[in-house]
């Protein structure tokens, strides 16, 4: 089981299954649809559908075994890492719970979940 949770719903979950994923994390979406407010995210776009679709779009290029080197390896690196965390955390536990402040509406996290799910 993977779940996608609110933050503040964070302690009613087992700390070995839970993980944060939102910003500043290295897994958290660079892309925003928040025009209003400050947010740690370093590119603006119109929708939450489009900072979730360019989410999947990058982790897709990571994630397919892209060769890099120099600059792009040194930024994507700690991202597999935090990755490859995850998978273990899932299939050390068979639970996984994915922590963000968008939940329950539809975030990156839910790419996670995909992304996690296919490697599985």
């Amino acid at each position: 089981m993977i779940k996608v949770i609110h933050h503040r719903e964070q302690t009613n979950w087992p700390p070995h299954c839970t993980m944060y994923v939102g910003r500043p994390t290295p897994l958290g979406n660079p892309f925003t649809h928040i025009k209003d407010r400050k947010t740690k995210a370093h590119f603006l776009v119109d929708t939450r559908e489009e900072a979730i679709e360019s989410y999947r779009l990058q982790f897709g290029f990571l994630l397919n075994d892209n060769p890099v080197g120099g600059t792009l390896r040194h930024y994507l690196q700690p991202i597999q890492d935090q990755f490859d965390k995850l998978l273990d955390i899932y299939r050390r536990n068979n639970m996984l719970v994915l922590v963000c402040w968008c939940a329950p509406k539809s975030c990156h996290a839910d790419i996670l979940k995909e992304m996690i799910l296919e490697k599985i």
